[in-house]
């Protein structure tokens, strides 16, 4: 298994968006590699989740407009769901808040996940889940001291917030530039 998701991660990173325009391709993707990774998705086996998330945000970045179910899919019932578990292991959390991070680092991700899901009422509100999610992992433990946890979903929700404040810049140097050349 290992094998086989690293090199479907080589396929994804380097063949990138241009691997969107193979109905053949995307079709097993959304099918049948989809299945899979729900069901590696379930392992304690470390190396394993850690491969699956990666080929998961690899997929997202590769195919994404193809993928609206499965983007819905994997963020409630793999990446949120470990993310929330109290049963989870700390290593197995750690991975499903970094793989997080790797999407809220995505500018035009988090733009699209309230867009096309937290606006359309047949969805879930993946950006509002997200966020509430991080904010729950972010609370102090009883020493004042935060552990890397903590750390890892204040970097997601400080790169939410930065995404959001670069989009509202270059939408007021945007109308400030139209204003100016009327």
């Amino acid at each position: 298994r290992a094998l086989a998701l690293s090199l479907i991660n080589i396929v994804l990173e380097t063949g990138g968006e241009s691997m969107a325009s193979v109905p053949e391709f995307v079709e097993v993707m959304r099918g049948d590699l989809c299945k899979w990774l729900l069901q590696n998705s379930q392992t304690e086996e470390l190396l394993i989740m850690s491969l699956t998330l990666r080929v998961v945000y690899n997929l997202f970045n590769s195919i994404k407009q193809h993928m609206k179910v499965q983007l819905e899919v994997f963020f409630i019932s793999v990446h949120l769901r470990i993310a929330n578990s109290n049963s989870a292991t700390p290593e197995l959390k750690e991975l499903a808040l970094e793989s997080l991070l790797d999407f809220c680092q995505e500018p035009s991700l988090m733009h699209d996940l309230f867009i096309n899901y937290d606006c359309d009422i047949h969805c879930t509100n993946l950006f509002e889940n997200l966020c509430k999610s991080l904010c729950r992992n972010i609370r102090p433990s009883s020493n004042g001291k935060l552990c890397t946890l903590q750390l890892l979903a204040l970097e997601g929700l400080i790169a939410i917030v930065s995404t959001m404040s670069d989009r509202c810049r270059k939408s007021t140097m945007s109308a400030a530039k139209v204003s100016t050349s009327d």
